[in-house]
């Protein structure tokens, strides 16, 4: 294993830490939707891996519990749909 294997698996370790940390901080914010980082291997067309990389990072858009805020100008969107304001 090579030194920039050893990083690149470094790097997308940290990238999930991050997302994990925002979710974290984000708990227990009215509306707010986890992520989740995924990751592949980076091939350059030999058969040994060069490492780790991250995919792409996705949005939990699944519909969550409807909580009153107590604040007027709060909506809540039910089923599919963004709201652009």
């Amino acid at each position: 294993m090579s030194f920039s294997q050893a990083v690149s698996g470094l790097n997308a370790a940290a990238t999930n830490l991050d997302v994990i940390g925002n979710n974290i901080a984000n708990s227990a914010t009215y509306g707010f939707k986890s992520g989740t980082a995924s990751f592949a291997d980076m091939f350059a067309g030999s058969k040994v891996g060069l490492g780790v990389k991250v995919a792409g990072i996705t949005q939990d858009f699944t519909d969550g519990t409807t909580t009153n805020t107590g604040r007027g100008l709060d909506v809540a969107i039910s089923q599919n749909g963004f709201s652009a304001w």
